[in-house]
């Protein structure tokens, strides 16, 4: 049958590329930090693997959930008695399946290679958080990277990375440095691969997000921080430069005090950089061995502090001490 007779054909579709978290990412939408397909690599990773993002219809969705699936995470908010289910993650045969209160449904195929995205789940700016945050770190995983749980940014010819639960300022010290000349390497989520016996810390997605309450960032927004770039419960902001793929060096665990003061930590605990794990709950072999790998390069090779931050904002004198410290410690 000749392909006027047949069914029509769906138009092929207009491809953007971007990168992060060590990916090559394709998607069928001009995604945040994207440009034409046409458009050279950035970043030097043309032989990086690539990991395309398409958006599809719900009864794609609707299918792919009645197939039998292993829970993996089923997230209640811990601070709300009887609240319902926000989140869950499921592992099937092909794919592993995504639901996310108000962000929608997502697949994410068992080797990385791709990741559906419900249609007109929400407004695109919440949606593109889901995905960025979420599940192309999936992907990386399965693509052969380790995720962390950390900010980062690269001052000099290393990386340095601030890590600690949500809330503890790690984006807080990340914006200030990149706003006094640091390369941004990643908001919340670092992909790292081991390479000649260090890890090699890769940048994630070009923007940042910023709380609607921190005065002094907003004000950097448009100057030296970067434009705006859309906004769901925070401010997005689309930064000017960003680091390239660098040694880490440094890793700050941050915490909150009356004073500003580093302190080193000793080496050799392998629990302090497991903890830093991003999708815990992602646990195949290859990942658990991986993740031991990195955690014993990160204790043996990376220097670690303790660095303690009062709540309010950071002086000037703070930062000249930080950047000082970071210079020193190797970053």
């Amino acid at each position: 049958m000749s392909a006027s007779s047949g069914a029509p054909r769906r138009p092929e579709p207009e491809w953007h590329r971007s990168d992060a978290f060590g990916l090559i990412i394709e998607s069928d939408w001009p995604l945040a930090g994207s440009r034409p397909a046409g458009a050279e690599r950035a970043g030097g990773l043309s032989a990086a693997p690539v990991t395309r993002v398409t958006r599809a219809d719900s009864a794609v969705f609707d299918d792919a959930w009645t197939a039998d699936a292993e829970r993996l995470l089923e997230y209640r908010a811990p601070d709300r008695p009887g609240a319902a289910v926000s989140f869950t993650a499921d592992r099937a045969s092909e794919h592993y399946r995504f639901w996310a209160e108000d962000f929608g449904r997502y697949l994410v195929s068992a080797d990385g290679g791709t990741v559906a995205c419900e249609r007109g789940a929400v407004g695109r700016e919440r949606h593109e958080r889901f995905v960025l945050a979420h599940a192309l770190p999936v992907a990386a995983i399965l693509r052969g990277f380790e995720v962390l749980h950390v900010s980062a940014v690269a001052p000099g010819p290393g990386a340095t990375a601030f890590a600690g639960p949500s809330g503890t300022g790690k984006t807080r010290l990340a914006s200030r440095l990149v706003a006094r000349g640091a390369g941004f390497l990643t908001d919340d989520v670092l992909a790292v691969k081991a390479a000649g016996g260090q890890v090699m810390a890769h940048p994630g997605p070009p923007f940042m997000t910023i709380r609607p309450d921190d005065a002094a960032m907003l004000a950097e927004v448009g100057g030296r921080l970067g434009a705006a770039a859309g906004s769901s419960d925070k401010v997005h902001v689309s930064l000017p430069a960003r680091g390239q793929a660098t040694a880490l060096r440094v890793i700050y665990h941050l915490h909150w005090g009356d004073s500003f003061l580093i302190s080193p930590l000793e080496p050799g605990d392998l629990n302090r950089v497991l903890a830093l794990s991003f999708v815990p709950y992602l646990t195949t072999p290859e990942r658990l061995e991986r993740h031991l790998t990195i955690a014993q390069l990160v204790s043996a090779g990376v220097a670690q502090f303790r660095l303690q931050t009062p709540a309010g904002d950071l002086s000037d004198q703070m930062l000249d001490r930080l950047e000082a410290h970071m210079r020193s410690a190797g970053a």
